[in-house]
Order: structure tokens, then C-alpha cells, then sequence
């Protein structure tokens, strides 16, 4: 039944992910770990199975995507995206939340999902990547890091 001109849409399916801004610190310089997918540059990423929480997903995700197992999840840093996308015609709407992971290994073995890694710095990773959420993103990371050793000597 049509409802004078305005037709209702169908509901978006929901989908969440978790996420981690990976970085190494050389001589107190943070180096981002960023993933070349096929249209952009961006993080490790990926959906929340069932019964994992965000740290599991973060660990999960990195393990099989870049092949890094000691991340250490840095405390008082959650950001949270929300958008929609189509994917095979249907609409989805996403969270994505945001963590930030340190490694004290500079190796990676990345997956079948990426085209290539780079370790860059802030001003490098900024200059690659093309959307707006990760460079928008990866300053608040990068300002959050810079402004938590100024009072930590590590973490």
C-alpha cells in the first residue's frame, strides 16, 4: 500500500566494527602502521564476532590481517565513527571504534585484504591518506599520544 507520495524505506542493517590506530616509537617519534587497501590508505580493522569485545576483535583483526600479536591498548583513547554504506545493494549503517595500539615490533606479514603496508610518520601518513574520517582520526591519535608522554616516560 503507497502512502501518498512518500514510500517507506527499508530498514539499514547494522554492523560493528573495532579498530586500532597502530603505532612503534623510534628515539620517542610516533611511526603509524597503515594499511594500503584497494581505493585508500587506513588501519587495521574489522567486524565484532559474536562473543569477542572490542579487545579481542582489535587483537584478532591484527593478528590476521598484519600478523602482530603483542598490542598493548593504550587506556582513556575510544573514538567511535558512525556511517552508512551499500554494500551489494543494501544499506548499512556502521560504528567503528576506535582504540589505540602500541607494538614494539616493526613486522608485518599483511593479508590477502591489503595491497601493502607503510610505517609512516604523522606528516607522511597524513599526506597518503585521502579520507577525511582517518586523517581526521589519526590527528586526534597522534595529538592523545603526544600529549600522554609528556607526562609518561612509556608505556
Amino acid at each position: 500500500m503507497k502512502r501518498g507520495r512518500f514510500q517507506r524505506r527499508p530498514k539499514a542493517r547494522y554492523r560493528l566494527t573495532c579498530g586500532a590506530v597502530i603505532f612503534h616509537r623510534d628515539n620517542g617519534v610516533p611511526f603509524y602502521l597503515l594499511l594500503k587497501y584497494p581505493t585508500y590508505w587506513g588501519f587495521v580493522k574489522g567486524m565484532v564476532e559474536p562473543g569477542e569485545d572490542e579487545e579481542k576483535t582489535i587483537n584478532r583483526e591484527s593478528a590476521e590481517e598484519v600478523g602482530l600479536y603483542d598490542l598493548k591498548i593504550m587506556p582513556r583513547f575510544r573514538e567511535t565513527q558512525h556511517y552508512f554504506h551499500k554494500f551489494q545493494e543494501e544499506l548499512i549503517r556502521s560504528d567503528a571504534v576506535w582504540f589505540i595500539a602500541k607494538t614494539s615490533s616493526w613486522k608485518v606479514k599483511i593479508s590477502h585484504e591489503h595491497e601493502n603496508y607503510k610505517w609512516a610518520s604523522y606528516e607522511d601518513a597524513i599526506e597518503l591518506m585521502k579520507l577525511r574520517a582517518n586523517r581526521e582520526l589519526l590527528t586526534k591519535v597522534h595529538m592523545f599520544i603526544l600529549d600522554y608522554y609528556k607526562t609518561h616516560d612509556q608505556f
